[in-house]
């Protein structure tokens, strides 16, 4: 039976560029051989970025010439996700393993990484569960996001401690439809994430560190030996680094989230147009919990829908009591039609 490896290489990089920061844990990964010891890298962003997700199309889902003008760099990271916002306010770790060696694959890395990463925010003090997979949440409140890929012969998992998250910041560089848009996900962005700041919990990077180790040893037998890169590790990184430094794919491609944007696992932001008849809904779990329309009438009506489903087929009545029977359906249909735009 596969088990995971008990004798792992902690490696510390300290403060790097976003282009370096993305090629140190490929270029680990790609190094990496089957039967040589997993990876634990620690890392923090020297500047703010954007990091965008391995299937992502960086013009459908970001503004571009806002993001230059703010300087703010766009890097496609190999590891799967949406839209990331890192700076030098996270924390950045990457639990970096021989793919063959991993149980259940991505799947029992998930398992198995964020359990850890979960038991370690525990003894911190901040109490958090698993929702949708890859992501950890304290209350009602995103505060861990994660990602996988497998790079030659390993697997990477990657996520951060989040100290702040600058939600105005992010938003200014999502490609929004609107500025009503843009404000609804900031407030959105603010009610549905949350940062260790927040809840009044700031440990130096030294705590940090020493209680990912602890909890790794206590709960899954690890054991750490401080390292550095060999030199074929770090032939591999600067291989990554050129690739990760060239242009971006400039074709508009398709939204990651095809009418929006996600805000956590369960929230999404969407907003469609029809030449100026614009609808907009924010979507939690299914549920209309705020939704607008360009139309006065229609605006009016559909607050009587805040709380609905968006999947239930009762739009329609509940809009038909204030609106003609087309009109009705055609809102109903289109808000259904956001909801099933949602990826699964």
């Amino acid at each position: 039976m596969t088990t995971l490896p008990t004798h792992w290489r902690w490696l510390d990089l300290g403060d790097l560029a976003p282009v370096e920061l993305h090629a140190a844990y490929t270029g680990v990964a790609r190094a990496m051989g089957p039967e040589d010891a997993p990876v634990l890298l620690w890392a923090r962003s020297d500047r703010p970025h954007l990091s965008i997700g391995a299937s992502q199309y960086a013009a459908a889902d970001l503004d571009l010439g806002r993001c230059e003008a703010l300087g703010i760099p766009v890097i496609q990271r190999p590891l799967g996700g949406g839209t990331v916002w890192v700076d030098g306010d996270q924390e950045c770790f990457f639990f970096i393993l021989p793919r063959q060696r991993v149980p259940g694959g991505h799947r029992g890395l998930f398992d198995r990484c964020l359990g850890l990463v979960a038991d370690w925010f525990d003894a911190l003090g901040l109490g958090v569960r698993r929702v949708g997979g890859q992501d950890l949440w304290l209350g009602a409140r995103k505060i861990l996001g994660s990602g996988a890929a497998s790079q030659g012969e390993a697997l990477v998992f990657g996520a951060s401690v989040l100290r702040h998250f600058p939600a105005r910041s992010f938003t200014e560089c999502i490609r929004a439809p609107s500025d009503g848009f843009r404000d609804w996900l900031a407030e959105a962005l603010a009610e549905g994430m949350t940062d260790w700041r927040s809840q009044g919990i700031d440990p130096d990077t030294g705590l940090l560190q020493a209680g990912l180790r602890e909890t790794c040893a206590g709960q899954a037998g690890w054991r750490f030996t401080d390292w550095q890169p060999d030199p074929r590790t770090r032939a591999t990184m600067a291989e990554a680094r050129e690739e990760l430094a060239e242009p971006l794919d400039p074709s508009p491609g398709r939204r990651h989230v095809p009418e929006g944007i996600r805000i956590n696992g369960l929230r999404y932001l969407l907003e469609q147009d029809r030449g100026g008849d614009w609808l907009r809904v924010l979507l939690d779990d299914g549920i209309i919990r705020r939704v607008a329309s360009a139309d006065p009438a229609s605006h009016a009506a559909l607050r009587a829908c805040q709380g609905e489903p968006a999947h239930a087929g009762r739009l329609r009545a509940v809009l038909g009591d204030a609106l003609p029977a087309a009109r009705a359906s055609d809102l109903a249909s289109r808000l259904e039609a956001l909801h099933a735009s949602i990826p699964s």
